[in-house]
């Protein structure tokens, strides 16, 4: 389930590389810290209990990511991307 999760964001972000040569850029917030692209489930076919709060995708304004599991079974994931793979991100949801 998780290297799903995984393999979601990888294609975002290569599917997001394909629209770069359209270039608008989009003003990010002066705290790094603050999230600006979250994906959560609520719901869905499991008799586990929700044992994390946080959202599963969590991309802040610096570029850090935080990928969670919702049932509490591994740890949370860390990691970042570069401040071009935001803009493409951010160019790929708000266009599409």
């Amino acid at each position: 389930m998780l290297h799903l999760r995984i393999s979601a964001v990888l294609t975002l972000v290569i599917v997001s590389t394909a629209f770069a040569s359209q270039v608008p850029t989009y003003d990010l917030p002066v705290d790094p810290s603050i999230p600006i692209i979250t994906l959560n489930y609520v719901g869905g076919l499991t008799e586990l209990p929700r044992q994390n709060i946080n959202p599963v995708l969590t991309i802040r304004a610096d570029g850090s990511v935080t990928i969670s599991d919702a049932l509490g079974r591994t740890k949370d994931i860390e990691t970042s991307i570069s401040g071009e793979e935001v803009q493409e991100l951010l160019r790929f949801f708000l266009k599409e």
